[in-house]
């Protein structure tokens, strides 16, 4: 199971230290300079994420899920087995299957579905860390959890919306 402490990398700065991305962070992940001012570890995935995601169990039926996703507006699905985050489903990935031929989206359940453990991350993690995960793993979200607790799900959507908040867009 992927899953990213609150800090990853080099250890967070001490109190009173800079608290910014350094160059040498940002070279390595081949961001542009001027995030270095913009991405202070101050900003966490709790700030920006998804509050509260609507989980579904592995047995949902791929229609009920896709109906949901539809209703509550959310593309990324937590799966549950008895409370337990086991997965992750897309609206994308349910959707290419229920355009498969012979695919009946009422008999299919998402635990089928579920290619592996889902990227998760504590809501006090640092977004520039998350972020970077994100971008070199290719992941298109994180499941925020707190101990066991699901708490939110991060997306690329939410990092646009974070990078557009911090950029004072």
């Amino acid at each position: 199971m992927s899953r990213l402490p609150s800090t990853v990398g080099p250890s967070p700065p001490s109190p009173g230290a800079n608290a910014h991305v350094t160059q040498r962070d940002l070279a390595g992940a081949g961001a542009p300079r001027y995030l270095v001012t913009i991405m202070s570890a101050t900003h966490t995935v709790g700030m920006y994420m998804t509050r509260s995601p609507v989980t579904v169990e592995r047995a949902t039926t791929m229609g009920r899920a896709l109906k949901i996703m539809g209703d509550q507006g959310f593309r990324h699905l937590p799966v549950v087995d008895g409370g337990r985050l086991v997965g992750l489903v897309s609206e994308r990935e349910l959707k290419v299957v229920e355009h498969m031929q012979g695919v009946d989206s009422a008999m299919c359940i998402v635990g089928d579905f579920i290619l592996g453990p889902p990227f998760q991350v504590a809501s006090d993690a640092h977004l520039r860390d998350v972020a970077r995960a994100m971008a070199e793993k290719k992941y298109g979200s994180a499941v925020v959890v707190d101990g066991e607790q699901i708490v939110g799900v991060f997306t690329t959507t939410d990092a646009l919306k974070a990078l557009a908040i911090v950029l004072g867009a």
